[in-house]
């Protein structure tokens, strides 16, 4: 059986994903260099996105299992490596943008609707503004939360007679 060319061994390699960063290696940009020798040997450089990426044997054991049971490879050699700041920042963009689209939607109903109450200046009546609309709109039957993000300490317990 003859060797698999390097396109081949690229489109296997887009099976093994980083667990990390839920994409493949080849779209992240971690398969750097693929060569294929006429006796089968596959050598592969991988660049991780840190030098002791904790990972890397998971990452190895994936590409090892997914080429070496390949018609036509008789080893592989992986060449690892470290990415350096620009193509760090460049493959956490992608994994953002693969996570965004890969993203389930959300718990929250679309009628939902969230209100903040804010100032720049403390003693305005934001607390007190903040438990009459939620009585207000708990008495209409409506499901309310508060969230209560005061720095010098919360109110809302006591306004709403929790505490």
């Amino acid at each position: 059986m003859p060797p698999p060319s390097a396109d081949d061994v690229r489109n296997l390699l887009r099976a093994v994903i980083d667990p990390e960063l839920g994409a493949n290696i080849v779209d992240l940009g971690m398969a750097t260099d693929v060569a294929v020798s006429a006796d089968g040997v596959v050598a592969i450089g991988v660049k991780l996105t840190i030098k002791g990426c904790p990972l890397r044997a998971q990452i190895k054991n994936d590409i090892e299992s997914r080429l070496e049971t390949h018609p036509g490879v008789s080893k592989v050699k992986i060449e690892w490596g470290e990415m350096t700041s620009d193509e760090r920042s460049a493959v956490m963009t992608k994994a953002r943008w693969n996570a965004r689209e890969n993203a389930t939607d959300t718990a929250v109903p679309v009628t939902a609707r969230v209100l903040a109450i804010a100032s720049g200046k403390g003693g305005v009546g934001k607390s007190s503004v903040t438990a009459n609309l939620a009585v207000a709109l708990a008495a209409q039957g409506r499901t309310v939360g508060v969230l209560d993000a005061d720095i010098w300490g919360f109110s809302m317990p006591r306004m709403l007679g929790m505490a």
